[in-house]
């Protein structure tokens, strides 16, 4: 069996545990070895180009001034090293990047981005490190700044939960599983290019946008994978569908659909099959695959009123906490169905001594947390979302939970959900303290969320980004 669809299948079978070093080694050693597409290339670590320099040059002339100069064998072409670009001394690749811009035509500056980016070099070294770039009418400047690495073959991580405990406390884009993270990853590598422009070490123009040959090669791997578990569920023994469900669930949440030739491919099988066909189990799996389709609603109309319903039926208080939990986090799923991404409970941080209810990834490109990241500047590559039980009263404690929940890994921006506020004023005064810190919290509750639910229902995105606003501005104004 291929690799990744070995650890993915030993995940499976092994419900509680997570990848391992030996497999992150695995993993290393196969990126190493990949010959058909360059992989590992130089990463630049510092980009400074002062204009003033080349007087005799305007600012765009300067901007796609080639970098490209003479021949490596190593690496077919070479970037110059000039006083313009620093290398990296490995090579390497940018294995996640969660970098956005943070202004855009503002005061001073043309434009600016920060964030973070994981680095991925061909030493087994791993480090997450924030990225800062701006350009002004008199520099284009880019810097990494390393929060912390991790060594592949250091000792230290010979215990395979030390590794994973690790990985979730550093990394920005937490995730339900390290392994699911890691591979989503390895899934979107983009291909290699020569660098002839500084900027295109900050983004990748349209162009020479392409997934590289090693990400397309372990996309094949599963779908061959899950196409061959298809097989199984039609014709043979029932259990292949527990494992068929957990492929596509892990498709799912990573976000790629399976490609119609893999179809094509299935119902070739089918229709050269001699056999009569069990037609209640190709239902089952063409409903599985379905549902892999990312253009299908998770929710109709009749999923809102469920969630209403429950939220309805649901008593306060600590005995049926979960299940207001997992009610709220199906919600928030539902009203922001294009903009939060990879929902995630009960997230261990601080080597597992704290929890955080609900985790979602803000990959917006337009709405409410979208405006949070781009017009506000708030660093919030993850939504946290604390949910409580009460009826009561929230404390301070419970304020000051969620502001402990927030720091430059996870992001800035939390959402305390609650039954209802008995003293609102006091609890936005909380709120409106903690942007001292630069902690940005909202408070949602019960009438809220059923306001929001029925919004969706009826198609009204806008009022749904205008409502939360509104929330927003209770607190900044």
């Amino acid at each position: 069996m291929k690799l990744i669809p070995r650890i993915l299948s030993r995940l499976y079978l092994e419900k509680e545990s997570d990848i391992t070093i030996s497999e992150m080694r695995e993993i290393h050693q196969e990126i190493l070895g990949f010959e058909s597409e360059v992989i590992l290339d130089q990463v630049a670590e510092t980009i400074i180009y002062r204009f003033d320099e080349e007087p005799n040059k305007t600012q765009e002339e300067i901007l796609i001034d080639g970098l490209i100069d003479g021949s490596n064998e190593n690496l077919g072409l070479v970037r110059k090293a000039n006083d313009h670009v620093k290398y990296f001394v490995p090579r390497g690749f940018i294995f996640n990047d969660s970098t956005y811009p943070s202004a855009f035509g503002k005061s001073h500056y043309i434009y600016r981005s920060k964030g973070s980016r994981i680095l991925w070099f061909e030493s087994g070294i791993i480090a997450f490190s924030s990225l800062y770039t701006y350009l002004d009418s008199k520099m284009f400047q880019f810097n990494y700044e390393e929060i912390d690495n991790i060594n592949l073959f250091d000792s230290h991580y010979e215990h395979d939960s030390l590794f994973t405990d690790y990985w979730v406390e550093t990394e920005s884009e937490i995730f339900g599983k390290v392994a699911y993270f890691i591979i989503k990853n390895l899934m979107n590598i983009n291909m290699s290019f020569n660098r002839d422009y500084p900027l295109e070490h900050l983004f990748i123009s349209e162009d020479v946008r392409g997934l590289s040959e090693y990400s397309k090669r372990i996309r094949n791997d599963v779908m061959e994978y899950v196409i061959n578990l298809c097989k199984k569920a039609i014709y043979g023994n029932d259990d292949s569908f527990d494992e068929l469900k957990f492929y596509t669930d892990f498709l799912n949440l990573v976000e790629i659909d399976v490609p119609s030739y893999e179809l094509i491919e299935l119902i070739k099988f089918i229709v050269n099959q001699d056999n009569n066909i069990n037609y209640e189990k190709l239902n089952l799996v063409i409903n599985m695959l379905n549902q892999n389709s990312k253009n299908n609603s998770n929710y109709y109309s009749h999923d809102i009123d469920m969630l209403i319903k429950k939220i309805n039926e649901i008593e306060a208080g600590k005995v049926q906490a979960y299940e207001y939990q997992n009610v709220l986090q199906d919600a928030f799923e539902v009203i922001f169905s294009d903009q939060l991404f990879r929902k995630r409970s009960e997230v261990k941080v601080n080597e597992g001594r704290k929890r955080i209810d609900v985790v979602f990834s803000n990959e917006s490109k337009h709405g409410f947390f979208y405006r949070l990241k781009n017009d506000y500047n708030i660093f919030c590559p993850n939504i946290v979302i604390e949910c409580k039980n009460y009826n009561d009263a929230l404390a301070n404690s419970e304020v000051d939970q969620l502001i402990g929940r927030l720091n430059k890994h996870i992001g800035n921006f939390g959402i305390l959900a609650a039954r209802k506020i008995t003293d609102d004023k006091l609890l936005i005064k909380r709120l409106k303290d903690a942007l001292r810190d630069d902690k940005y919290i909202i408070y949602i509750v019960d009438q809220d969320i059923i306001k929001l639910l029925e919004l969706k229902k009826s198609g009204l995105d806008r009022e749904i980004n205008d409502y939360m606003n509104s929330k927003f501005e209770e607190i900044i104004l």
